[in-house]
């Protein structure tokens, strides 16, 4: 089965990539900050600040956690302990980005294969609504060697993971996210 990766934002914070650092540190065209299609950073990359926020009253808030693991347009933040544990299996799907918070250090995954890539997408299943909610449909099968992946037709912001990962999420109980198998572009 494939699952959803959703931030929840009801008990954890968000992270942000402020355009301001990534500017500075790597130039006007790194635009990772604003743009989701899926783009290769590592080479010029160069380890930044990020902070963390209240997704729902956008503003900083101590009452809420730091996640372990959280996703947000198509990128997805682990912490040290995630990373550990997940950067061996996720490693053939994306790119890792150095990041640190607070003075800690954590990762971004900027998940790097596709849907399309595999000729994942049951087109005869997949189709937006009136409320521009995608239900999405995969294939499975073209989709089994690959553990994490993004797509074209929710504008790459979605990420999408395999049952082994999540699997591997609940064993180890990282924090952050919501899997589910609704693939649409609801909100929770």
């Amino acid at each position: 089965m494939i699952y959803r990766i959703h931030p929840d934002v009801y008990q954890y914070q968000i992270f942000n990539i402020d355009a301001d650092i990534v500017e500075d540190a790597m130039g006007e065209e790194c635009l990772i900050y604003m743009d989701s299609t899926p783009t290769s950073y590592a080479t010029s990359w160069k380890e930044i600040e990020i902070e963390f926020y209240d997704a729902i009253t956008e503003a900083p808030d101590t009452n809420k956690k730091i996640p372990d693991i959280i996703s947000d347009d198509g990128f997805l933040f682990l912490n040290e302990k995630a990373y550990r544990l997940l950067a061996p299996t996720l490693s053939a799907d994306g790119e890792w980005l150095g990041v640190k918070y607070a003075g800690q250090q954590a990762y971004l995954l900027n998940v790097l294969s596709l849907a399309e890539q595999h000729e994942g997408i049951d087109e005869e299943n997949t189709q937006p609504d009136n409320d521009g909610i995608v239900h999405l449909a995969f294939k499975e099968s073209t989709l089994a060697g690959v553990s994490i992946f993004r797509t074209e037709e929710d504008s790459y912001l979605g990420i999408y993971c395999s049952e082994a990962i999540k699997e591997l999420i609940e064993h180890h109980e990282l924090k952050g996210c919501v899997l589910t198998s609704d693939l649409s572009d609801k909100p929770l």
